[in-house]
């Protein structure tokens, strides 16, 4: 039989720097810039 574990009952470690580097800009923004924006 399988065991469940609450979400409420984990508690992740995750840097900051390992956080940050999973964001990306979508891709429909590749091209733009603030140079491009005005």
């Amino acid at each position: 039989m399988a065991t469940y574990t609450h979400l409420t009952d984990r508690t992740p470690h995750v840097s900051a720097d390992e956080l940050l580097s999973g964001f990306r800009p979508s891709e429909r923004f590749g091209e733009v810039s603030f140079n491009t924006c005005l």
